[in-house]
């Protein structure tokens, strides 16, 4: 397909998603469309793949929402290399970064170097204001499971001050790391949403004596884990008031129709009390089926559009400030997100980068 991107007029995107493993387009098609200014006024984008960011480089002015997927940090040491001699603002004026991936403790050091995608901060540091590291599968992970550290946090805020939406796994299986961990989060006095996905210790391993959340399933878990936070914020005198929602992780088929909506959400009202709410499904779980069939309904085009406005919600500033209604429109756009992954899935994974699936098409018709 590069000849025809190279010779046809091709539109300015504002949102390109790219959420299939399989090879939409290529490197060279990429930059060919870059290169006629194809991203001069890209404002959201999605890569399933970190070495597909390289063609986008220093040539996304207007760039404010990215998601990167980089599973066990393939592809990041190429994007790492290839960032390194950019200045300025080469990935555009990112706020909101969503970083997919998946690491576990006895990876190689390049994976456990990259649970954190350092190099896109640093280039991102201005601006971002909204972090969200997930995952991916979702599941309830034996001990070993990697996750971030105070190290990790520490570097982290110092990195990037202006943030003020936070999401992160936690894993309850560390012992004192955990609490250490939850105290450490209290030092980022600006932050005013904070989202913890908790993963549960091993069945196998049994609770914890040394560490008192090692239950971490109950409504006074949850608040234990956000007194440790908030003690540290009353100490360091911190004004920003904070919202903290727990999602405790369980099997996919079990989190899929809530998965952005907090089991429980704490704060602190005015008086000082420590006020919480819990997740109300019954209404989600009936509305479901219905759901799905309007989704089925809808044209893929209709698909791309509703998409399209609901991230456009989601970044409005205003929602920030009504957490509950920000819970219920990215739970919509999930059902959105996941009804045009299934629609564009087609065959698996590739690994020859050389070429799309147009030219395997056009191959097959020949």
């Amino acid at each position: 397909m590069l000849p025809h991107i190279q010779t046809m007029h091709l539109p300015r995107l504002r949102g390109l998603h790219i959420q299939t493993r399989s090879i939409i387009f290529t490197g060279k098609e990429l930059e060919a469309w870059g290169s006629r200014n194809g991203w001069s006024e890209l404002q959201h984008l999605s890569v399933s793949r970190a070495s597909h960011l390289i063609p986008f480089i220093s040539r996304v002015p207007q760039l404010t929402t990215l998601h990167l997927v980089a599973d066990h940090g393939q592809g990041m040491q190429e994007l790492e290399d290839y960032l390194q001699h950019y200045q300025d603002k080469p990935l555009g004026v990112v706020d909101i970064l969503v970083y997919n991936h998946s690491s576990w403790a006895d990876d190689i050091s390049d994976a456990i170097y990259h649970t954190m995608p350092w190099s896109i901060l640093a280039k991102v540091s201005a601006t971002l204001t909204n972090y969200q590291s997930v995952h991916q599968p979702r599941v309830v992970f034996d001990p070993g499971y990697l996750t971030l550290s105070t190290d990790d946090l520490s570097r982290f805020q110092v990195l990037c001050p202006g943030v003020t939406d936070l999401t992160l796994d936690i894993d309850f299986t560390l012992e004192h790391a955990t609490t250490n961990v939850l105290e450490h989060l209290g030092h980022f006095d600006r932050l005013a949403h904070l989202m913890l996905y908790v993963h549960r210790p091993s069945q196998r391993a049994g609770p914890s004596q040394d560490n008192p959340l090692s239950k971490f399933n109950s409504e006074a878990d949850c608040g234990k884990a956000f007194g440790l936070i908030i003690q540290t914020r009353t100490k360091l005198q911190a004004r920003q008031s904070l919202r903290v929602g727990f999602k405790e992780v369980c099997n996919y088929d079990v989190m899929e129709n809530n998965w952005h909506a907090p089991d429980w959400t704490f704060w602190v009202n005015a008086a000082g009390q420590h006020k919480h709410r819990k997740r109300g499904t019954d209404q989600r779980l009936n509305t479901l089926s219905s759901i799905r069939a309007k989704l089925v309904s809808l044209s893929c085009q209709e698909l791309a559009r509703d998409e399209q406005m609901l991230q456009l919600m989601i970044d409005r500033p205003q929602i920030s400030d009504e957490p509950t209604y920000r819970g219920e429109v990215e739970a919509q756009l999930s059902d959105y997100r996941r009804e045009i992954a299934h629609r564009t899935r087609v065959g698996g994974m590739y690994d020859d980068d050389s070429q799309t699936l147009y030219d395997r098409w056009t191959q097959a018709r020949t």
